[in-house]
């Protein structure tokens, strides 16, 4: 303690500065170790949930137990990052491509269903229909209209 009043300060400004300034440096290197750790988290996750979305077994508890954090750490980070929770970006990735193979394919909705990563068609369809306004087949009709 007595090393902190040593005579190269004249005066408690001086000291106060130097802590202050010290502090300052501590805070920007925690802050720049963890910036940088949660930039390759969502990365990382991001990459993975675009590599596997359509993997019907892919849930939140295994995402996190792959990179070794909580399912609700991994839950309220990557709703931070993008406003979505993670579980409603895969389904809006879902919805996404099975929209897509709808328009562009001629496949059958349950081979869409399973390919996009569903596993029951009457829940796909219901989803489908909440969030498009219609079902899948009155969607893929629209633009043969």
């Amino acid at each position: 303690m007595e090393n902190l009043f040593s005579p190269k300060y004249e005066t408690m400004e001086e000291l106060e500065e130097l802590v202050v300034n010290f502090c300052s440096r501590v805070c920007s290197y925690i802050e720049g170790q963890k910036e940088s750790k949660n930039v390759n988290l969502y990365q990382n996750v991001l990459a993975y949930v675009n590599d596997c979305y359509t993997d019907p077994s892919v849930s939140l508890e295994n995402i996190a137990e792959k990179f070794g954090v909580s399912p609700s750490y991994l839950s309220r980070y990557f709703k931070d990052q993008t406003g979505y929770p993670l579980m409603r970006y895969m389904d809006g990735m879902r919805m996404n491509k099975a929209k897509e193979l709808l328009k562009n394919t001629d496949m059958k909705l349950k081979d869409i269903v399973e390919h996009v990563g569903y596993v029951d068609q009457t829940n796909f369809i219901r989803k489908f229909k909440r969030n498009e306004g219609i079902t899948p087949i009155q969607y893929r009709n629209v633009g043969e209209e």
